[in-house]
């Protein structure tokens, strides 16, 4: 069975983690079936989506600096 790989920092995978957490609907403390957990849950086996969302968090960045540059004010 393959494995998805975090390939981000630490930082951002407790980021994640916690993401998720917010958003699971699995049932606190049972043991959840692999092809029954929630959508928040199952993520974490695609790595085209971990890849993805480890993309569009540094895309964000960059674009929020962007922004606030005094340079792009000047113009």
């Amino acid at each position: 069975m393959y494995q998805a790989t975090w390939h981000g920092s630490d930082d951002e995978w407790r980021d994640l983690e916690s993401a998720i957490r917010r958003h699971c609907t699995c049932r606190a403390g049972e043991q959840t079936p692999r092809d029954e957990r929630c959508p928040a849950d199952q993520m974490l086996d695609s790595q085209r989506i971990l890849d993805h969302v480890l993309a569009m968090r540094r895309l964000r960045q960059v674009l929020i600096r962007e922004e606030f540059s005094e340079e792009r004010q000047a113009v």
